[in-house]
Parts: C-alpha cells; sequence; structure tokens
C-alpha cells in the first residue's frame, strides 16, 4: 500500500475515536418524575335541530323580513373556555355579492338565556362554561331585506337569488 492510503486510513481511524470518546464527559445528571397527574381536554360542540319558516320566501323585494326558528345545542366543557356563537356567514350563498350584503340577518334567543351564554349587541353568542355544561338554546333568525336597498345598490340586485337553505352556525373558541 502506498503512504497515502496508509496515511488517510490512519487518520480516519484517529478521527473516529475522538468522536466516539467526545460524548464520555462525565458531568453530573438527574431526574425525576412529577407526582401523578392527568390533564382531560374539554368540548365545545354545536348540533342543531331542523328549525322552520314562519313562510316560504319565494321572491323577495325591498322591504320583504322572513323569520326562521331553530334550537341550538351547545356542548360546552372546561377551564377557562370563552367562544363565540354567531351565523356562518359563508353558509349563505349568493348570485350576486351585492343582494348577500344587503340582507340583514338578526338573530335573537327565543326566552330566557341558559346561565353562561350571553347576547352581544351584534347578533352573537358569548359562551363561558366554566363547568360541564349542555345548553338548550331557541334562537329565531330574522332575514331582512332592507327597503333601503336600492340606495345602498341601485338595481343590481334585482332578478337575482340568495340560498338560505344551508343557513349555518358556527360555534369558535374564542
Amino acid at each position: 500500500m502506498n503512504k497515502l492510503v496508509k496515511g488517510s486510513i490512519a487518520s480516519a481511524a484517529g478521527i473516529a475515536l475522538l468522536l466516539g470518546g467526545a460524548g464520555t464527559l462525565a458531568l453530573w445528571n438527574d431526574s425525576s418524575s412529577i407526582a401523578d397527574t392527568t390533564v382531560n381536554s374539554g368540548q365545545l360542540t354545536l348540533d342543531s335541530t331542523v328549525g322552520t319558516w314562519n313562510t316560504n320566501p319565494a321572491l323577495w323585494v325591498p322591504g320583504d323580513s322572513f323569520e326562521y326558528a331553530t334550537t341550538l345545542t351547545i356542548a360546552a366543557t372546561g377551564d377557562n373556555l370563552d367562544a363565540t356563537l354567531s351565523v356562518d356567514e359563508g353558509s349563505i350563498t349568493s348570485t350576486s355579492t351585492e343582494l348577500k350584503a344587503a340582507l340583514d340577518i338578526d338573530v335573537v334567543p327565543v326566552g330566557a338565556l341558559p346561565a353562561g351564554i350571553t347576547a352581544n349587541t351584534d347578533g352573537t353568542f358569548a359562551v363561558a362554561a366554566q363547568t360541564a355544561g349542555t345548553y338548550s338554546l331557541p334562537v329565531k333568525v330574522t332575514v331582512t331585506f332592507p327597503s333601503t336597498v336600492g340606495d345602498v345598490v341601485g338595481d343590481e340586485a334585482q332578478s337575482e337569488s340568495v340560498n338560505l337553505a344551508n343557513l349555518a352556525f358556527v360555534l369558535q373558541q374564542n
């Protein structure tokens, strides 16, 4: 073997020995486990009943208003749980962005609010449940085609459609 090959092998062996010993420093260390502890997760779910319209909204004109009644069931469990319940704007589809934007959607509770749920001024509800709870929340959704729509969008909302068949709510943890 030539000297160059022998030197390379010796160098590689020396580097391997040095690297192998790099982790053998004798620094003191120790570990300890914490006491027996289990962490459980909370819950935040939303269900709704099949609701009903007060009339069959078909050909709307400015000034028309229709109501939809349903009951929402909220399961909320958790320390420091804070969530907002609102209409899912994405569940409303339209052939016209002007018509969709012109609609006023108002949600109000039917009867007293359950403990842990408060109504906000913007049509949403605050859910703050510190202990286990399933809450029944009957609501009335009023969809209004405002009489002032012509002032806002002109004639752009005529002969257009809005699909409310998939009207949905969303419960989002804050």
